[in-house]
């Protein structure tokens, strides 16, 4: 709409006639003559629409200006409205998240980096990359880490960080994440106030179901259309582009029960819905951003990774070539002169050489035995040498507490995760008992053995200890693969050491099923005797 203010004396009469709010509700271009300047505020003061004071000062110089469209603040009210603000890498709900202690995962955080910088922008390039590894091995962490890294150096796009334990804040599933996603791309200063920006708010305004829609249309809607309209708009002034997007904990993303679908899902369908819009997203040449996702190594995302995106992603395990011994034990050390600080009674060689060491051999690698240690070394129920003995022996405190119980909380929430509990329990248990008795890995009995032994049906090993958060075949090759080369090498083996002391102890595993020794006994007599029986 074009509006053309006659020169006048009276500019007074002028400025009455745009007091008028209806004047200025779809108008996109002023022509004046002699006006200089007008705030926008005292057009719309009274207009109920309108938020007082939320309008922004209108430049008009002499002859021609063009004006963007006032918009209502309800469209970034819905947009407000519809976000896991929980889920940002600097909410408040993650204000005790770990982050990598000083001077430890070096090498792998430079590696990141260095992808970030050294790969080309190009259209064919890797743009997503995997940051897996077992549970425990600190990938939280490292994604917390980086994402002030990045945020600091002007690189962070955006974040989303899922959590199973964060379903009233919608971190544990995907119904929020795009929206999560596109208001902070909205936000930045890269991107705000540009054609981005605009087409989003105009996209919720127009169509305000889109938060009711599939990822991929929201996607499209709220990303990925705006993304072309700004590169559309080739604005050489504009700031430089943030360049990564950070995703935490995909393999915590569940089913959201407030919905009610058409058909039966699982989690493992929620997290491929959301790894391929993020594959939709890299394949897109107006989508300018690395995404880096870390997930436990589950056996459906890598599935997708070595399908779907086979040539779209880099890959990063976190195994022993990244050398965690060596940082949890300058974590430990730097604890361990804490506690000597706050505690003037300990001497300065406690803990012992060959206590510490066993502290370090126990963690197999894992910060969070490591960082569970410390606190509960740290508590002041005992004195800090005598909760190390309790830890270093495994004996019960006088509470009556866990000294392991948060590291037993997840072992328990990733057993109980498998499609049968009672089962997995049963086998986990079995093998336990066998590698105890037999010294299965010394006689060389294989994987596949076990699993002939044991499997009523074919396939039943997969899906009863498809736990590789806990479990892989070790057939010599790197971390992370799922199976080795012939299915007669390699045995089963755990990440964790202190896995098999917890199976193996009643006060904590008592949130599992319940199997006692001569129940596995029988059952592996059964299993034996139903396997040997054609031969005999």
């Amino acid at each position: 709409m074009s509006v053309n203010v006659p020169s006048s004396p009276r500019l007074s009469d002028a400025s009455n006639a745009f007091l008028k709010p209806t004047m200025l509700e779809n108008a996109s271009q002023f022509r004046a003559e002699q006006v200089v300047q007008v705030n926008a505020e005292s057009f719309i003061q009274n207009d109920s629409r309108y938020q007082a004071g939320g309008s922004s000062t209108v430049q008009i110089n002499a002859l021609t200006y063009n004006h963007h469209e006032i918009r209502s603040p309800s469209s970034l009210a819905r947009l407000c409205q519809n976000i896991a603000v929980a889920a940002l890498h600097n909410s408040a709900e993650r204000c005790n998240a770990p982050t990598c202690f000083h001077e430890t995962r070096k090498k792998v955080q430079d590696d990141i980096v260095n992808w970030i910088s050294s790969e080309g922008r190009g259209h064919e390039a890797k743009r997503i990359l995997w940051l897996t590894g077992p549970a425990g091995a600190g990938k939280t962490a490292i994604m917390g880490t980086l994402s002030e890294k990045f945020n600091e150096m002007g690189d962070l796009a955006a974040t989303f960080f899922f959590s199973s334990l964060g379903g009233r804040t919608h971190r544990s599933s995907k119904s929020r994440f795009v929206t999560t996603i596109a208001y902070q791309l909205h936000q930045h200063s890269a991107l705000a106030g540009q054609a981005f920006s605009e087409r989003v708010l105009s996209t919720i305004e127009e169509r305000p179901e889109v938060f009711g829609m599939r990822l991929e249309e929201q996607l499209e809607a709220l990303i990925l259309g705006p993304l072309r309209c700004y590169a559309a708009r080739g604005d050489n002034e504009s700031p430089p582009l943030p360049r990564v997007i950070v995703i935490d904990g995909l393999d915590e993303c569940d089913l959201d029960e407030s919905l009610h679908y058409s058909s039966p899902r699982t989690k493992e369908d929620e997290q491929e819905e959301v790894l391929s819009i993020l594959l939709r997203a890299v394949t897109d040449e107006a989508f300018p951003f690395r995404i880096i996702l870390a997930s436990r190594p589950e056996i459906s995302i890598r599935r997708f990774f070595e399908n779907q995106a086979a040539n779209r992603y880099a890959e990063i395990f976190l195994d022993d070539k990244y050398n965690p011994d060596q940082d949890i034990a300058l974590f430990l050390s730097s604890k361990f002169a804490e506690l000597r600080q706050r505690h003037a009674h300990l001497p300065t060689y406690w803990p012992s050489e060959e206590d510490f060491d066993k502290l370090v051999r126990n963690a197999s690698g894992q910060f969070i035995y490591a960082a569970t240690v410390v606190r509960f070394i740290s508590t002041p129920t005992n004195p800090p040498q005598v909760q190390l003995k309790i830890i270093l022996q495994l004996l019960p405190p006088d509470s009556g507490g866990n000294p392991l119980g948060p590291l037993d909380a997840l072992y328990t929430s990733i057993l109980m995760s498998s499609p049968r509990p009672q089962d997995t329990a049963l086998w986990l248990q079995a093998y336990r008992i066998i590698l105890k008795r037999c010294r299965v890995k010394e006689i060389g009995t294989s994987a596949w053995v076990f699993d002939r032994f044991f499997e009523s049906y074919p396939g039943q090993a997969q899906l009863i200890l498809g736990l590789p958060s806990l479990i892989y075949v070790n057939s010599g090759r790197q971390h992370g693969h799922q199976s080795p080369d012939s299915i007669t090498d390699g045995t089963y083996d755990f990440y964790h050491k202190a896995f098999l002391d917890f199976l193996g102890d009643r006060r904590r595993s008592k949130h599992l099923p319940d199997t006692n020794d001569w129940q596995i006994d029988e059952w592996i007599c059964r299993r034996f005797g139903t396997v040997l029986q054609p031969t005999l």
